[in-house]
Parts: structure tokens; sequence; C-alpha cells
């Protein structure tokens, strides 16, 4: 689980519910905005937690499930799953025919493809409440690209710094960026 200040978010053992916690055990709610609904909670900023939920949608939630928000982008078969939040900021992905890295500003309505012309696959994992970051692969012969977007798809910094090299952003706070190389 990942672990935000004094409130630490995750998956409890016994069942697949979207958990939040505030540092013990007994302040363990379940975020599932209807009762037995799956989900995973996988970020956490300034009282908002972003994962899955209802159908594999995107959720964002305020802290109870009463304030679940479906970000699934109407319209699209497949399932969505947010990573990161900050600020007014939501990231993650669609996960369709190909995965597509995913902008939203709390609502399903408000969602902007991050996905750069002529990548195969994007997956956004985090954003600074500014920029937005992760990766996007290429296609054949070229490894994944950490990338950092400036909410749109034409608007990124590719940040990978070799050929042959795969690369990935997880986790950004203001002028830094975190992942593997």
């Amino acid at each position: 689980s990942n672990q935000a200040g004094t409130v630490q978010i995750g998956v409890p053992t016994t069942a697949v519910l979207p958990a939040l916690w505030s540092g013990t055990p007994s302040s363990w709610i379940s975020l599932a905005p209807q009762p037995g609904t799956n989900g995973q909670v996988f970020g956490a900023s300034e009282g908002s937690q972003v994962g899955n939920s209802v159908l594999g949608h995107a959720t964002l939630w305020h802290g109870s499930p009463e304030s679940a928000v479906d970000l699934h982008p109407v319209g699209l078969p497949f399932g969505s799953v947010a990573y990161g939040v900050s600020g007014d900021q939501q990231v993650g992905l669609y996960a369709g025919t190909s995965s597509h890295a995913l902008l939203w500003r709390g609502s399903a309505a408000s969602v902007v493809d991050l996905h750069p012309i002529g990548a195969v696959n994007s997956h956004a994992y985090a954003t600074d409440g500014t920029l937005q970051g992760g990766g996007a692969d290429f296609g054949p012969n070229i490894s994944w690209h950490a990338l950092i977007w400036n909410g749109s798809a034409q608007n990124y910094i590719d940040l990978n710094p070799g050929p042959g090299q795969h690369s990935t952003i997880f986790a950004m706070a203001p002028g830094q960026q975190v992942g593997q190389a």
C-alpha cells in the first residue's frame, strides 16, 4: 500500500474492497460505493483517493463510499483505472485494445486522452497537480519511454535516458519525477 501523510490506502487481505485507513486497524473503512463492490485504491493526496471500483471503472473518492465519482470515459467498453491524484487532477489509463494514458479533473466528462501520436500503449501513473507522468510504448524495437505531459497528448517531454532503455515515471512532486530506467 501507499502512504500519504497519516492516511494509508490499499487492499485488505480478506476481501478485494477499496480501503482507507488513518493509521490504526480500527480506522479502516471500505470505500466500495455499493456493498460487496470489488475495487482497489492506488493513490491519495490532500483528502482525495483514486483507484477503480464498480465494473472496473476508474474512481475518485473524498474519504467515504458516498463520495465515489465514476471517472470511466462514457461509451468506452473496457475498464479504466486511476493511479495518481494531486490538486484537481487524477491520472490513469483506459485498458482497451491498446492502453491510453488519461487525465481527469473530477468527472468522466473532463477526461483528456494523453496518448501520444505513434504510441502503441501509454500509461499515466502520477501527477503533481500541474504535470502528468508515466510512459509510452512506441512500437516494435522501441522500448517504453518515460514521459511528462502538460495536459495534452501533443504537449509532452520524453525523458528516456538513451537508446534501447526502458523507462517509466511512477511518482512525482513539483520539479521531481521518480520511476525506473
